[in-house]
């Protein structure tokens, strides 16, 4: 009689914990609550529609999220697709809506987990916004968090595709000051041969 009760009460537990890890991962984050660490100095990345341009942690912006809901209970077990990334002034066209850009890794116990890879995309952006599971991240003072992180691509007018109208127009920034930050892909502050090599290395890339 005490082994039968005993395996119900274990039977029980076992069904709570499976119970208050299944609201972890389907709760709501908080806009205010989520925090995001990213870097102190503003930063370019270079994209691409194919999703072989730069990484974040290529230009020293690998992204800590801890995703916490309404109550600061942090959400454990959340897919790495509940996380993306937008341009902070909506100047990025997103591949697949901005799905390439998810997390590393879902969130652990804590709610935690990184950032760090590509995203396939074109345009160009001052900044970047990190979204989870369609909440838009704030920053404490509860404005929208944006990253600085600018981001431009050889896809300089954002229809995923890098062809002979990027192409014209990246020829008329080069050389150009003061520089357009579009065309401008390593933020050196001038349109140049380097740039037209990374521009084309991207050449006829699409999503």
């Amino acid at each position: 009689m005490r082994f039968r009760m005993a395996f119900v009460a274990m039977f029980l537990l076992s069904l709570s914990i499976l119970h208050s890890s299944t609201v972890q991962s389907t709760g709501l984050p908080s806009a205010d609550l989520t925090t995001v660490d990213g870097p102190a100095l503003p930063t370019v990345m270079l994209i691409c529609p194919a999703g072989d341009g730069a990484a974040l942690s290529d230009v020293a912006a690998v992204l800590g999220v801890t995703v916490r809901d309404g109550s600061g209970m942090p959400l454990g077990y959340m897919s790495p697709n509940d996380f993306w990334m937008v341009g902070c002034s909506s100047g990025l066209t997103l591949h697949n809506g901005g799905n390439s850009s998810r997390a590393d890794a879902m969130t652990d116990i804590n709610g935690y987990t990184t950032i760090s890879g590509t995203i396939a995309g074109g345009g160009s952006d001052a900044g970047l916004h990190v979204v989870v599971r369609g909440v838009v991240i704030n920053q404490p003072a509860g404005e929208a968090l944006c990253l600085p992180i600018r981001v431009a691509s050889p896809d300089i007018n954002g229809d995923l595709r890098v062809d002979l109208i990027d192409f014209s127009l990246f020829a008329s920034y080069y050389n150009q000051l003061p520089a357009a930050p579009l065309a401008d892909f390593n933020g050196d502050g001038v349109v140049d041969l380097i740039d037209f090599v990374s521009f084309a290395g991207h050449y006829l890339h699409y999503s």
